[in-house]
């Protein structure tokens, strides 16, 4: 974490304390379900019991911002939540803690910034002035599961908000015939939304929990905030990079003479090991195609004449994407209902799936109809399953995509956990890949992969 950051956390940390030391003389709890770590946006999250079975909550954050400021900036968002509703939440996919069913900002034309650690007292009196008081009237407004449904109807703007939670509230007050039927008639409309992957997971996971006997756990899951992305290289680290990766190459190109694609790949590997350098699989083969035009009388010309071609196709496929759209997503080719589980890897690294000898025929219409397509690369959506399930100590990791199985996973260790998290909700994980077309009318796949240290 740098600097900036650690002064952030320092603050969030203070002003946490201190919120839970005013709130709390007036009722309030700190919310024990959400993740307060440095990287999540939440600073702390709060609740208070209005009637039994519903509560106002609070929850002050920071807005996202890059890189890191030094000081913090709090906005404040209440809720009206119904608490058997809030204890299920994590059971039916939600990836962070709702405020509540219904949410209001506050002050949001007036952002509170904290810039020293002495200040934390007075901020957190002057946040809890501002917002406690609103929040218990919200959620009183609100104390009944029909005027929490009631307000979540009818807003075409939010019909996104709408199809999950009314039929998740019946469905945690015990009115399951009710969410069964609502759920129903949403998955029936003819609206775009219900399709996407987000409300068809919902529907497997509610479905689920309603067949399962309808229990409402004791307490709600802990959630956790993914781990952020990466952050991107230096300058100075590109160029390093980059003449590490040229002389990896140049020591193939001198020393892999006369020996076969095979010995030159294990070559390269090696040799870009060695440097610190990791290429996914398309890149690494991609760059022994460069060194075989190269040792070809005129190579660097065939050379110089391939990348001119491809950047060319990519030009085309981009400005017919720019003049027609992505074409609308095929569903033989979306993973099924319980294979929606998305996997946050958070990794630049690769991994090559072993393509079975009779996916070839598949693998060719899903490169076809692949809605993003640039080039010889197309953009896929491949969902793993043990091989065979439940696993055991001979099982593979199979690779699928839409109704087809397509290949196997040599390090299927590195996917786990992935797996593990995947299974508590009777899942099967998705990860996004890439499917090229090689010049030989092979296919190589390769898919995101969880870093390697």
């Amino acid at each position: 974490m740098s600097t900036r950051g650690e002064r952030r956390a320092q603050l969030q940390d203070a002003l946490r304390t201190e919120l839970t030391d005013v709130l709390g003389a007036q009722g309030w709890r700190l919310d024990p379900a959400r993740d307060y770590s440095p990287d999540s946006p939440d600073i702390a999250g709060f609740r208070r019991e209005v009637a039994p079975d519903f509560a106002a909550a609070l929850v002050f954050s920071r807005p996202f911002e890059w890189p890191a400021s030094q000081d913090l900036t709090v906005t404040s968002v209440i809720g009206a939540s119904y608490e058997p509703l809030y204890r299920l939440w994590p059971s039916l996919g939600e990836r962070r803690p709702r405020v509540g069913e219904v949410t209001a900002h506050i002050g949001s034309d007036e952002h509170i910034e904290i810039s020293s650690v002495g200040d934390a007292r007075a901020t957190a009196q002057r946040l809890a002035e501002r917002s406690g008081g609103q929040a218990v009237a919200l959620a009183e407004l609100h104390a009944s599961v029909d005027a929490l449904v009631a307000a979540n109807r009818g807003d075409p703007g939010r019909l996104d908000t709408e199809i999950r939670v009314v039929p998740a509230l019946l469905a945690a007050a015990g009115r399951t015939e009710e969410a069964r039927t609502v759920l129903a008639e949403y998955r029936n409309r003819d609206e775009s939304v219900v399709t996407e992957r987000e409300f068809r997971r919902f529907c497997y996971l509610l479905t689920r929990w309603l067949d399962s006997g309808a229990d409402i756990p004791a307490e709600p899951a802990p959630y956790r905030y993914p781990e952020p992305s990466i952050e991107p290289p230096s300058f100075s680290q590109v160029q390093r990079d980059s003449r590490n990766t040229t002389a990896a190459v140049d020591a193939v190109m001198e020393n892999g003479r006369g020996l076969g694609r095979t010995e030159n790949r294990a070559m390269l590997r090696q040799e870009l090991a060695d440097r610190h350098i990791t290429l996914s699989p398309l890149a690494i083969e991609t760059t022994l195609d460069g060194i075989e035009t190269r040792r070809q009388p005129f190579g660097t010309i065939r050379q110089y004449g391939r990348f001119f071609e491809t950047l060319g196709g990519i030009g085309v496929d981009v400005l017919n994407m720019v003049r027609t759209g992505l074409p609308k997503p095929q569903p033989r080719l979306e993973p099924p209902d319980h294979a929606l589980f998305p996997a946050d890897l958070h990794s630049t690294e690769r991994a090559q799936v072993a393509l079975d000898a009779d996916a070839s025929r598949w693998l060719a219409h899903v490169h076809a109809s692949a809605r993003l397509r640039v080039a010889f690369s197309a953009t896929v959506t491949v969902w793993l399953t043990w091989d065979p399930e439940p696993p055991d100590d001979q099982s593979r990791l199979a690779a699928h995509i839409g109704t087809q199985r397509v290949g196997t996973l040599a390090d299927a260790d590195r996917y786990r956990q992935l797996m593990l998290d995947a299974a508590r909700l009777d899942e099967h994980p998705y990860v996004q890949g890439s499917l090229n077309a090689r010049p030989d009318n092979a296919f190589l796949l390769e898919i995101d992969a969880p870093t390697s240290a």
